[in-house]
């Protein structure tokens, strides 16, 4: 039936054979690597897992491009809504300055909370990486474990 002919089916008793008896020996060594790499600690040297010393290191620069990118997102709008309305309104009103400047408060805040947000996001962000990393390093050690009793069991129950 289905096309399995009797040298396919030689073949593959002969791989299953190959596998059965590097089956065990693979498995204690892939343990013993998780086992090496569970207990080692890994430093990250490039740029994108050292984000606060590149906000220290680039605070200004930072923000400026931050505040760069804010203003493109918004400028047509507010260009037109700034030039076009507060200012004949400022000027038109009893007190001149106080329609700018509670424009610009008004503007601003949303923009603080997008920031604080921001922050906020990071460094929850970092401290989840920081559990994850502990939470790896013992799911390694354990699978490590696994792995090479699975290697020894094989090896037992085949002689």
């Amino acid at each position: 039936g289905w096309g399995m002919t009797a040298r396919w089916q030689t073949q593959m008793m002969a791989w299953t054979e190959l596998l059965e008896a590097v089956l065990p020996y693979l498995l204690i060594a892939i343990g013993i690597f998780f086992l090496i790499r569970s207990f080692r600690h890994e430093h990250h040297h490039d740029s994108c897992h050292n984000s606060p010393a590149i906000i220290r290191r680039d605070l200004h620069w930072g923000a400026f491009l931050l505040g760069m990118l804010l203003a493109f997102l918004f400028c047509p709008e507010s260009a037109v809504f700034f030039f076009g309305m507060m200012l004949p309104v400022g000027v038109a009103s009893a007190y001149p300055l106080m329609v700018p400047v509670l424009y610009g408060v008004g503007a601003i805040l949303p923009l603080v909370v997008l920031v604080w947000l921001m922050r906020f996001a990071q460094t929850a962000l970092q401290n989840y990486e920081q559990l994850m990393s502990r939470v790896q390093r013992w799911v390694n050690f354990f699978t490590a474990l696994l792995f090479i009793a699975l290697g020894v069991w094989v090896m037992v129950a085949e002689s």
